[in-house]
């Protein structure tokens, strides 16, 4: 009878054992699940965080394309206007050359004879 409440005793002590080290375990999961939450919940909000600042930079960049593509367009429109302005000067200096050309090739020509 001795060893009977011996081995009662053994197992009791083994149960109480193994249950403390699954408290142990239990608690020890507990905080990591805990803390596992808390990552997500920071993740999550960088995440909509970080999707709004990317809806903000798109558009701030469709404006920037926009305002581009109208300057450029602004720019080609002036720099035409310009080569507009300036082509008729261009033509009457080329005409006061060919008629300088033309003079200087008659002098060459009356010199010779």
């Amino acid at each position: 009878m001795h060893a009977d409440l011996d081995d009662a005793l053994n197992g009791r002590r083994g149960a109480e054992e193994r249950a403390d080290r699954l408290g142990a375990e239990n608690a020890r999961l507990t905080d990591d699940l805990r803390q596992e939450t808390e990552l997500h919940k920071n993740a999550e909000a960088m995440r909509k965080s970080l999707e709004v600042e990317i809806r903000e930079i798109t558009v701030r960049l469709e404006e920037a394309e926009q305002f581009a593509q109208r300057e450029g367009k602004r720019m080609v429109a002036k720099l035409q206007a310009r080569v507009r302005a300036l082509l008729p000067h261009l033509q009457s200096h080329d005409s006061c050359r060919s008629e300088q050309k033309d003079s200087l090739a008659s002098s060459v020509d009356e010199t010779a004879l």
